[in-house]
C-alpha cells in the first residue's frame, strides 16, 4: 500500500429516504489513486455502499459513517481488492475525508 499523505473525498447524494450515492476518491501523495462509485443504503446510522470490483465482478461493500461535515469510511465485507478500484499501492482499507455533495 502507499504510506504518507492523502487526499480524502466522500461524495454522498441522497437518492431516496433510505438509498444514496456514495464516491470515495483517494489521491495518494505520488499520484496513486483509489476511485469507488456506489449505491448505499443507511443500517443502523452508518451507510453501507455495495460497488461491482471492475476487474473481480464480485461486490464490494463500504461502511461510511458521518460526522458534521466529515465521514469516514472502512471495508464493510466483499471484494474490494486494490485491484479492481485502484492504481498501485493505493487501498481502500480505510480513512476519514471531507464530504461534498454533488
Amino acid at each position: 500500500w502507499c504510506e504518507g499523505s492523502r487526499n480524502e473525498t466522500i461524495a454522498i447524494r441522497r437518492r431516496t429516504k433510505e438509498l444514496a450515492y456514495v464516491g470515495v476518491d483517494l489521491i495518494f501523495f505520488n499520484g496513486h489513486r483509489c476511485s469507488y462509485y456506489g449505491v448505499g443504503r443507511w443500517r443502523d446510522g452508518k451507510l453501507v455502499a455495495s460497488s461491482s470490483n471492475p476487474v473481480s465482478r464480485k461486490i464490494c461493500r463500504l461502511e461510511v459513517s458521518i460526522d458534521g461535515t466529515s465521514a469516514s469510511f472502512k471495508k464493510h465485507s466483499g471484494d474490494c481488492d486494490p485491484i479492481g478500484f485502484c492504481s498501485a499501492r493505493g487501498s481502500l482499507s480505510g480513512g476519514r475525508g471531507f464530504i461534498r455533495e454533488p
